[in-house]
């Protein structure tokens, strides 16, 4: 009985690391929210690019994929809304895919938020982007 306790113990061990390690590459790819725009392109040094609007978003992520998986350029322009007020931000990245940021709002509840997104590889490949809106 000592015995089976003595290799229980590593291999309960090695069954929780790899368990961590699923969960934490899960929850990298997992996006909250409903998807509201994708662009799929396929070739040598291509661009994906979508124009979405978002009404009364709580947040706005996006999600880049490329295959093979490679480095890719990406930026956003979001302008949010309230009432006759609007704030924008903009930002440049450069990241591995698959990439998953949530974009910075200036307003906690705005009415709507305006939202242009690129991404670009430099090799050939298919890169996708992908924006989702969390009510």
């Amino acid at each position: 009985m000592w015995r089976a306790a003595r290799f229980a113990c590593p291999l309960a061990f090695a069954l929780v690391i790899l368990l961590a390690g699923l969960t934490s590459s899960y929850s990298v790819a997992k996006v909250p929210g409903r998807m509201i725009a994708q662009d799929r392109q396929s070739g040598d040094r291509v661009t994906a690019a979508v124009s979405v609007t978002a009404r009364h978003p709580k947040a706005i992520y996006f999600r880049v994929t490329a295959s093979p998986k490679q480095s890719i350029k990406t930026s956003y322009l979001l302008t949010c809304v309230i009432g006759y007020a609007s704030r924008r931000s903009s930002v440049k990245v450069t990241g591995r895919t698959p990439y998953v940021r949530k974009m910075k709002m200036k307003y906690r509840n705005p009415d709507v938020c305006y939202v242009i997104a690129s991404s670009h590889v430099r090799n050939t490949g298919t890169v996708k982007i992908q924006v989702f809106s969390k009510k």
